[in-house]
């Protein structure tokens, strides 16, 4: 969360973690699970780990936001197929689970389902 409200902070270590001595790294890291991102050093990996775990807390932050104002349907699901789409590549497979299961964030989650759920009831119900 510290880096999540201190952009500045974060974009600085980013800028560390690609170019950690102010040149690209020509060496080779292999990187198994996605030949994209073989040829990255590890702070690069580290960079792009960062990278995905932030954005996954700005869309879990951004769906408690959602949910705390006046509810948008259009823009919760927008929120949640964008969380979902993170965790589409080799690195977003862990990173998106990791910051989801930390803290209160699997409640944010929890409450949109649970929400989903008390709508269908009371649509499908015979009134």
């Amino acid at each position: 969360m510290f880096l999540y409200r201190n952009m500045e902070k974060c974009e600085l270590i980013f800028k560390v973690l690609e170019y950690p001595y102010g040149q690209q790294n020509t060496e080779e890291v292999p990187y198994p699970h996605d030949s994209t991102i073989s040829t990255y050093s590890d702070s690069q990996i580290a960079g792009l780990e960062l990278a995905y775990r932030l954005k996954a807390v700005y869309y879990l932050k951004s769906i408690s936001d959602l949910q705390a104002g006046k509810l948008d349907e259009n823009e919760l699901i927008d929120r949640l197929q964008s969380l979902y789409c993170l965790s589409f590549g080799s690195i977003g497979k862990t990173a998106v689970p990791n910051v989801v299961v930390l803290g209160d964030n699997p409640e944010c989650l929890i409450k949109v389902f649970e929400n989903d759920v008390k709508t269908k009831g009371k649509t499908d119900s015979p009134s």
